[in-house]
């Protein structure tokens, strides 16, 4: 019993930082690598298909995703697929704060391709993991697919006031 109180975090500010640490690390490190000049990352897009813009596509899909579980988990007032929208088009914006930034670096441009592709990646990240959560939830509710109060459509932090 006692393990079973340690395993499940109460404090809401542990709730939120376990939440929202991921996406902002992973937007610091978004913002770390586009602070470099093409010479010094070239060598990683060489090895990729599709090079550019299938990284910049694979990097905001995984923000997305980030951002898409932070409000997923922490929101209580708002429907998931706003909410997975939301965290697609925060991705995207990021995306053009980063193009912008990489204005400032020497040896770097902004393209609307890469903010497409950044968009793109964006968007399909939050999706995924607003699909990928829901069919989880929805297979430990019983797999029944019902939507109902007590069963998938509730966040941890919903089900948490709620029970």
């Amino acid at each position: 019993m006692a393990r079973e109180l340690t395993d499940k975090p109460n404090n809401v500010m542990t709730r939120l930082v376990n939440a929202w640490l991921p996406p902002f690390a992973w937007a610091v490190l978004l913002f770390g690598c586009s602070s470099f000049s093409m010479k010094s990352v070239g060598w990683l897009v060489h090895y990729v298909p599709g090079r550019d813009k299938t990284v910049h596509f694979m990097m905001y899909a995984v923000l997305g995703g980030l951002l898409s579980r932070a409000m997923l988990v922490t929101s209580l007032h708002y429907s998931r697929l706003f909410l997975v929208f939301l965290a697609g088009t925060i991705g995207s914006m990021y995306g053009a704060t980063d193009e912008i930034h990489q204005l400032m670096v020497k040896g770097r441009t902004a393209e609307w391709l890469d903010l497409l592709a950044d968009t793109l990646g964006s968007m399909s990240g939050a999706f995924a993991w607003g699909f990928l959560l829901f069919h989880r939830r929805k297979d430990a509710a019983g797999g029944s697919g019902s939507t109902e109060k007590g069963s998938a459509d509730r966040s941890p932090t919903r089900a948490a006031k709620e029970d």
